[in-house]
């Protein structure tokens, strides 16, 4: 449940910045563009008009909301400090509040809690008297920060001082009540967890929020799975279900569906979990073809742009070219059918690129199941990390390994088969990368037997990354003693053998961990099976673990580069 708490957060966060941001009527360009929320054409419109002069504190302040939108909050985060001097120089409380909020969104998102922590409690003294709610509203955000940096005392400090009937009627109360369960669900207090829960229940409603009461009904389910108690459990998942939100992509589907497959694989009901596994992988695809038709129409939308930008520069050099020179019409005329001509074979360009946008993405479904978007996103957040703090150096070191690691991906998606050493070298690239985000969290060893010729034995790609990534992830960072990774491979009886092991907190110490894990696992062992099959070879994959780490052993189906 952990993971549902973000969208709160965000929500929490810009609660009130509307009401500032339109304090002040402008008939101008700019203020079309913030009401329209066409955040590209703000930010550059802002960002032309500082080239020419200094930007208003409500400039600045939309300026950077622009750059969060569009999910740049590195730039965003350098007008809010922009910001804040100016606010500061006049006195402005208002935007002192506001540029505060977005630095320790910035923080939070880089996952830099103890910044994000200390940029709030800067922030609070700013509060008036009559910014009551807003000064609560930070709170909730600060109890949530500690929860998320591990600080759970902290957090319930937070929460058990303040009053829920301040957020009356607001979206707050609702905020107030998700959180406050979601902590005390995860300390194991199911009981009152379920209390808080079900106190939203009235609220939701009473406000027709159909999607969120959809999630509670879904979160009070998981609870009673917890506690065993199978009927309500069921019950209440009954409800979440009658109540799934007609919109085929909204963000309350996989939860609920991924809560309905958990409740039903411990009742053993494999039916109903491999239906309700197949909803889960149906958004998945609604999700993702939704994203394609989007980029598909803004590269339809460009290339219509561009077609009437040159059909007008066409018409208009033409009538310029008749009044002045009537003499050059033929001229004129082989002009137009270059163009005409250059216009057709853009269109069957154009065909053809979105043809190969499907191909694509295709095999972009492959590569979601190689590396996932929590790496990548943390990949690139480490080096917008190592930029803000001006460790050029290091950033320039970890982004050469980090696109020679996507470099490697994306070649390898190609092939149903890759070479051995090509699929160890992207392995050892992706440790190194690691260990490289995670200072002296782990150390790691990679050792290959002399009787293997990795350059001649093919293998199914990304079948080792998934357990290495699991034993950073998961093993490592919930241990006090140093992590250390061992990857072996050995071939014995026509069979290729790669044992992981790692000493790290073992599976068994998160039911989350186990569940996410499964799917992983199990999507594995099928492609195991598959190319076993398909080799003529064995295939398969064993799991030890205990409180001391976690060995995988894998058998690789394979085949000689000769065969």
């Amino acid at each position: 449940m952990r993971s549902n708490l973000f969208r709160f957060f965000i929500s929490s966060l810009l609660l009130f910045i509307p009401e500032i941001a339109f304090s002040i009527n402008e008939n101008d360009n700019i203020l079309r563009l913030k009401k329209e929320k066409k955040h590209d054409s703000l930010a550059m419109a802002l960002t032309e008009k500082l080239n020419r002069e200094e930007l208003s504190l409500k400039e600045y302040h939309w300026l950077g909301l622009a750059h969060y939108e569009n999910s740049n909050y590195v730039n965003g985060a350098l007008y809010a400090e922009r910001l804040l001097h100016l606010a500061k120089q006049k006195a402005d409380t208002s935007y002192i509040i506001e540029a505060y909020r977005l630095l320790y969104i910035k923080d939070f998102l880089f996952k830099r809690y103890d910044k994000s922590i200390e940029t709030i409690r800067e922030n609070l003294p700013y509060f008036r008297k009559k910014d009551s709610l807003l000064c609560a509203s930070v709170e909730l955000v600060l109890g949530l920060v500690y929860f998320e940096n591990g600080q759970l005392d902290s957090a319930f400090a937070v929460y058990d001082r303040m009053d829920p009937r301040v957020f009356k009627a607001t979206t707050l109360e609702l905020d107030y009540f998700t959180n406050y369960s979601q902590f005390l669900g995860y300390s194991g207090q199911y009981d009152s967890a379920i209390f808080y829960f079900k106190k939203k229940i009235p609220i939701e409603k009473r406000m027709r929020y159909h999607n969120a009461l959809a999630m509670t009904y879904s979160d009070i389910s998981h609870l009673y799975m917890e506690k065993e108690e199978w009927e309500k459990c069921q019950a209440y998942m009954d409800s979440a279900m009658a109540r799934v939100p007609d919109d085929p992509i909204a963000t309350a589907h996989p939860v609920i569906y991924k809560n309905n497959f958990l409740i039903y694989k411990k009742l053993g009901k494999l039916d109903e979990a491999l239906e309700a596994l197949d909803s889960i992988n149906a958004y998945n695809q609604r999700l993702f073809d939704t994203n394609v038709d989007q980029k598909a129409q803004i590269l339809n939308d460009a290339y219509r742009r561009e077609v009437d930008l040159k059909r007008e520069v066409t018409v208009k050099g033409a009538q310029l070219e008749i009044s002045q020179r009537r003499t050059l019409w033929s001229v004129i005329g082989v002009l137009a059918m270059l163009l005409v001509l250059v216009i057709i074979s853009g269109f069957y360009i154009y065909r053809h690129s979105q043809n190969r946008q499907r191909y694509i993405g295709m095999k972009q479904r492959l590569m979601r199941s190689q590396m996932t978007p929590h790496f990548i996103f943390n990949s690139l957040s480490s080096i917008q990390g190592m930029i803000l703090n001006d460790d050029k150096s290091k950033a320039v070191n970890y982004l050469g390994k980090f696109s020679k690691l996507m470099r490697l991906i994306l070649e390898n998606s190609n092939n149903r088969v890759v070479p051995l050493d090509r699929e160890l070298m992207a392995v050892e690239n992706y440790m190194q990368l690691q260990k490289m985000r995670f200072e002296n969290l782990f150390d790691f060893t990679l050792r290959i037997d002399e009787t293997i010729d990795p350059e001649n034995i093919e293998i199914p790609p990304m079948l080792i990354q998934p357990f290495v990534e699991n034993a950073i992830e998961h093993g490592f960072r919930h241990v006090d003693r140093k992590g250390l990774l061992d990857i072996s491979l050995t071939y014995k009886n026509d069979n290729l053998f790669c044992t992981i092991q790692d000493n790290g907190s073992g599976i068994n110490r998160k039911k989350q961990s186990i569940e996410k894990r499964s799917l992983s696992t199990g999507i594995t062992r099928e492609r195991l099976a598959l190319f076993a099959k398909e080799f003529n070879c064995k295939g398969d994959l064993k799991i030890d673990s205990d409180d001391t780490g976690t060995t995988v052993n894998i058998t690789i189906p394979h085949q000689t580069h000769y065969d």
